[in-house]
C-alpha cells in the first residue's frame, strides 16, 4: 500500500471512527457544565418575609387597602427576588483540558454573564 493510500485511509478511518467519538465526549462534557451551572450554582434561598417594622413603614402614606397590599407586594417581591447566579472561572490553557471543551466551557460560561 502506498503512502498516499495509507494517509488516505487514516484520514478516512479518523472521520468516520474517531470523530464521532470525540464530538460525543465534548456534548456529554458541555452537556454536565450546563447541569453543574444550572443545578450547583443556582443559590438555595428561603422565602423572605417582612418584618413588623417593614410591614409599619409599608404602611405610612396609604389611605387604601389596595395601595397597602400593593406596597407590601411590591416589597416581598424586591425581598425574594431570584439572585443572580454564581458563575464558574474561565478555563485556560493551563487547566489542560482539549481547546474545545475550553472554548464550549467559556462559552458557556459568557452566555451565563450575558443572562
Amino acid at each position: 500500500m502506498s503512502r498516499e493510500a495509507m494517509k488516505l485511509a487514516l484520514r478516512e478511518y479518523l472521520q468516520e471512527s474517531i470523530l464521532p467519538l470525540v464530538e460525543e465526549v465534548l456534548v456529554k462534557k458541555l452537556g454536565q457544565a450546563m447541569t453543574f451551572a444550572k443545578e450547583e450554582l443556582q443559590p438555595k434561598r428561603e422565602w423572605q418575609g417582612l418584618t413588623d417594622e417593614e410591614i409599619s413603614a409599608s404602611s405610612k402614606g396609604h389611605m387604601t387597602r389596595s395601595g397597602f397590599a400593593r406596597t407590601i407586594e411590591a416589597k416581598l417581591r424586591e425581598k425574594n427576588a431570584p439572585a443572580r447566579p454564581t458563575v464558574p472561572d474561565a478555563l485556560t490553557p493551563a487547566d489542560k483540558e482539549s481547546p474545545e471543551y475550553t472554548d464550549g466551557w467559556n462559552d458557556c460560561r459568557q452566555a451565563m454573564l450575558a443572562s
